[in-house]
This record gives structure tokens, C-alpha cells and sequence, in this order.
């Protein structure tokens, strides 16, 4: 049985469902893992642990017959890493003075129980909303940084890493479920988007002209160019590569942060449009890579250059 605690939960690549045990009966109740995590974070000790189950099937562990999985032990601490905090003055986000703030509307990040410790006062709908803006760019809550003011006036940087959100967004303040409802959102999309996932790369052609698009982006050359540019297309979608039931089909693909696939490229566009053109090979590849899941190195695989050799061959794709 795995002893796991709040950071292995968020950690792991969440599945649908796990067991959880009945202390007083012994017995193993199914439970889907998001509820788990909101138990545990609605709970007080800061050091809780429960015992959970996570099955190489769908057998119940209550079975005679149940093959116990691989098991590992894990003991881990909740506690915030040492941090650069700013005691800061003025919110950053929407610049008000902390010390006119309802405090019923501010979070406090803090890298110790001393009361005294350097403080990071921050708007919770203001963080909240930025993170969401940022998430839909591909950026992880769990990467989120924080620009503000220190009691100098020099700027710091505060990383919102795994630990923070467990320890000062989701527990012990007063917009705690605010900041629950978030990330147990975003669980609920991973669910979903497994499924479609799992959709997407079971259709062998579309996935590997998917992959054609991306080594395309990738590399950028001369008949690269031409296959992205010369055949219409949004986010240089192509018909060269898609149909336009499958350009439709890819655009409205779910992505984590709950957005769909035109929106969150849509966002890269407009963020980029300010300072420059989007890059294809530094902006928009490593974009389709996280949307649509395409694993580093893919490149090598013999099915992929075999394939890729006939695709590239091809005068026009069928579909233009």
C-alpha cells in the first residue's frame, strides 16, 4: 500500500479513480482521486496522511483474489522551500496599498511559522485570474511567478511552486476554496483530456501528419516553409496536412487549462503580436507539443521517417 500525502497527489498524472481504506472495517471504498485531494486539503493537520491504493486494474483490493500491484512507501513533509519573499507594500497586481486591502480578499505567502518572517501579500482574484490568462498559454500554476516590490522598492520573484499552493493557497486562508476549485478544475480537464488524448493518437495517419506539422514547425526549412505557408490554414494548420473536418477537430481539442486548442494558440498569438511575430520553432511547436502530447525524440522512430518521407514526397496533400 502507497502512503501518500498532498505532493505525491500532485505529482502524479492523475487517474480517474483510486481506493481509499476504511480504518474501522479494513475495508477498500473507490473513490475518484480529486475528491481525495479536496479531503485532504480541507483537513487541518498540515502533516496528514492517508493510505491510498492505486490498482494495476479495475479489481476491487476487498477481492480474495486481487493481485496486490508493485507497492512503495513514500513519506513526504508539507513545507514550504526557502523562498525570496518581498514584504511588500504594494499589491502587484492591481497596485493598491496591502494595508487598505479587505484582508478577506488577500493571501499571504510566508516561508515560515514565525509571524515575523518576510511576508508576499497578494489579491487572491487578481492571482487567481492572471494564473488562468497564463494557463491557457501552457504555463503550469505550479510555475507561476510573482514580480513585486520589496520594502526597497527592489523587485523580487516569487515561484509558486508545488509547495506553495499546498501550503498557502489551498489551506489557511480565507480564499482557500477559491484556489481548490481551481486546481480540482484543472484535475477534471487532465480526466478529460486523457480520454481524448488517447482518441487523437489512435488514428495512425492523423497522428503522424500531426507529427509531419510539428517537425514542419520544428525545423523551419525551405519546403518546410512552403507545406505551412503556401496552403491557407489557421496557425499555419494547413490543408497540406489536415482536412478541414480535422483542422476543426484539432482546434477544438480540450487542453488542460480547460481552454480549447484555438484559444490557447489564439492567446500565444496576441501575447507574441506585441513584441514581434510568433516564432515557429520557439513558440509554436513547443505549443502543439504540449496541447496534442507529441513526445521529444518522436522524430526517430522508424514509423515516423518512413512516413515522413512520403509525406513530403507528395505533390499535394489529397485534401487541397
Amino acid at each position: 500500500m502507497d502512503n501518500l500525502s498532498f505532493i505525491d497527489i500532485l505529482d502524479q498524472r492523475p487517474l480517474l479513480n483510486c481506493w481509499l481504506q476504511d480504518y474501522d472495517s479494513s475495508y477498500w471504498i473507490r473513490v475518484p482521486r480529486i475528491e481525495i485531494l479536496r479531503m485532504l486539503l480541507k483537513e487541518v493537520p498540515v502533516s496528514i496522511i492517508v493510505t491510498l491504493r492505486f490498482p494495476a486494474s479495475n479489481k476491487s483490493p476487498n477481492s480474495l483474489l486481487h493481485l496486490t500491484p508493485t507497492k512503495k512507501e513514500k513519506n513526504v513533509e508539507d513545507s514550504v522551500k526557502t523562498l525570496s519573499i518581498a514584504d511588500n507594500f504594494i499589491e502587484p497586481f492591481n497596485q493598491f496599498r496591502v494595508s487598505d486591502m479587505d484582508l478577506d480578499h488577500v493571501v499571504v505567502i510566508q516561508n515560515s511559522v514565525d509571524v515575523h518572517a518576510p511576508r508576499l501579500f497578494l489579491h487572491a482574484e487578481s492571482l487567481l485570474k492572471t494564473v488562468q490568462v497564463d494557463a491557457e498559454k501552457g504555463i503550469s500554476p505550479f510555475n507561476f511567478i510573482v514580480r513585486a516590490e520589496d520594502k526597497n522598492s527592489m523587485l523580487q520573484e516569487v515561484k509558486l511552486t508545488r509547495q506553495v499552493w499546498m501550503k498557502c493557497l489551498l489551506r489557511g486562508n480565507p480564499r482557500a476554496d477559491m484556489f481548490l476549485d481551481y486546481i480540482a478544475a484543472g484535475f477534471e480537464n487532465l480526466f478529460m483530456l486523457g480520454d481524448k488524448l488517447k482518441e487523437l493518437h489512435s488514428n495512425t495517419d492523423l497522428w503522424l501528419r500531426l507529427k509531419c506539422f510539428h517537425y514542419d514547425l520544428r525545423h523551419f526549412n525551405e519546403p518546410a516553409k512552403s507545406r505551412l505557408e503556401n496552403y491557407g490554414g489557421e496557425y499555419y494548420m494547413s490543408n497540406r496536412y489536415f482536412s478541414e473536418e480535422e483542422l476543426n477537430y484539432l482546434l477544438m481539442f480540450p487542453t488542460a487549462s480547460g481552454a480549447t486548442a484555438r484559444e490557447s494558440l489564439q492567446a500565444l498569438f496576441t501575447s507574441k503580436s506585441n513584441i514581434g511575430e510568433v516564432c515557429s520553432s520557439h513558440d509554436l511547436a513547443p505549443a502543439v507539443e504540449n496541447i496534442y502530447g507529441i513526445r521529444k525524440g518522436f522524430e526517430k522512430e522508424k514509423n515516423f521517417v518512413a512516413y515522413f518521407r512520403d509525406f513530403a514526397a507528395r505533390k499535394n496533400h489529397p485534401f487541397f
